[in-house]
């Protein structure tokens, strides 16, 4: 039987000797991934897979005549073989692609778990509350550390209280510390685009137990598009997933998820447009390899973190934001029992709140100011989006 010429495939058109040009594109959906907007990479990539448009971009001169031809019917006939099989530098520009894809998939849905373990308060239990700070906890299968939870509001500019958080060389004039005990140094060693950090913090404890340490992963997720908050409706978040009465483990949370109006594959009752903030332990960053403790130090363990930042102006009108952290940290500390360090975690992080309230009132005219104003990509990249969502600058 004489070999049949493959069927056109559908595809961006593409010019020959020039990178492809759409609004609408794969590449497109790399290049948000890239600069951190993974929401808005998840509502484009949904929207092509929806069309089924197949991506095509490829820098290989080869590589773009070939899609060309194909396009325009003038490719020779292919054997059978070799019908299904692309370029070999397209074939690795695929690789990457699903890389990509992979990871801001893997990022989205632990945004999107941290959102709905924070929307209601079933399974916390409620340990403290004062001056609109309310402090939750709960126990995970198989730890005997408990998870913390806090809901706070903080009447300050929401480019206020994000710069509190960026200034990490500063972490020392507010956080939570007391004579030799408590946080010591902040340093941010290394950075991976405007939203991506990796932070070293080095805590005090009580003699004779060494000095702890913390390496953390830092990543800011831009969730304030409209109705971005969720894309658990779409085929390309919901991957891995599960949308029925299952146990998931995502983020270091263990979950128990009925089949709900808010899981059932459609979008949640609730959209909320937040920004995300995700921590971790971090191994290696960007591909690297964090460096280990200093010989006398401990490192400690944040096997959940995440600080949720929810203004009240995009989010049914006010001023000030809500502001909600989740985390399990394991200090390390074998000499002190478990109960101890569990009711610590909770008075510490009550403070923690107390202390960034205080901290936010004294923005304005302080070195803050100086830094949000100073040429530095985070706040270029943070006034940028802020603008483009119509947010004011005095909220």
């Amino acid at each position: 039987m004489a070999d049949v010429a493959r069927q056109p495939t559908p595809m961006i058109p593409v010019s020959i000797g020039q990178p492809v040009e759409s609004p609408m594109s794969h590449e497109a959906v790399l290049q948000l991934i890239r600069e951190d907007k993974i929401t808005q990479a998840a509502a484009m990539h949904a929207d092509l897979v929806s069309k089924n448009i197949s991506p095509t971009l490829c820098y290989s001169s080869a590589c773009r005549k070939t899609a060309h031809d194909i396009e325009t019917g003038s490719a020779s006939p292919r054997p059978k073989w070799a019908q299904n099989r692309q370029p070999s530098c397209y074939s690795l520009a695929c690789k990457q692609r699903r890389a990509f894809l992979a990871d801001m998939q893997k990022r989205l849905s632990i945004v999107h778990e941290m959102q709905r373990e924070l929307r209601n308060i079933h399974g916390w239990a409620l340990r403290k509350e004062s001056h609109a700070i309310r402090v939750y906890s709960k126990f995970e299968p198989g730890s005997t550390l408990v998870t913390i939870r806090v809901d706070g509001f903080i009447n300050a500019k929401l480019l206020h209280i994000l710069a509190i958080f960026h200034e990490v060389d500063m972490w020392t004039t507010w956080m939570p510390s007391y004579n030799y005990m408590g946080l010591k140094s902040s340093d941010m060693c290394a950075t991976g685009g405007p939203t991506r950090f990796l932070v070293n913090m080095v805590f005090g404890v009580p003699w004779p137990m060494a000095t702890r340490d913390l390496m953390v992963n830092v990543e800011g997720v831009d969730c304030m598009d409209d109705a971005s908050s969720d894309f658990s409706s779409h085929p390309s978040s919901a991957a891995g997933a599960p949308h029925s009465g299952t146990q998931t483990d995502v983020g270091g949370l263990r979950q128990e998820k009925p089949q709900t109006e808010a899981t059932a594959g459609d979008h949640p009752p609730e959209h909320k447009r937040q920004i995300v903030v995700l921590m971790n332990s971090a191994s290696d960053f960007c591909g690297r390899a964090v460096r280990p403790p200093a010989k006398d130090h401990v490192r400690m363990d944040l096997n959940v973190g995440a600080i949720v930042f929810t203004p009240r102006y995009v989010n049914g009108g006010g001023s000030g934001t809500d502001v909600q952290l989740i985390c399990r940290l394991d200090p390390k500390l074998s000499l002190v029992p478990d109960y101890i360090v569990n009711l610590a975690s909770k008075e510490i992080c009550f403070l923690f709140f107390e202390l960034l309230d205080e901290q936010a009132k004294k923005v304005p005219g302080s070195v803050y100011e100086e830094r949000i104003n100073a040429d530095v990509p985070f706040y270029q990249y943070l006034k940028s989006r802020l603008k483009e969502i119509n947010y004011p600058e005095d909220e």
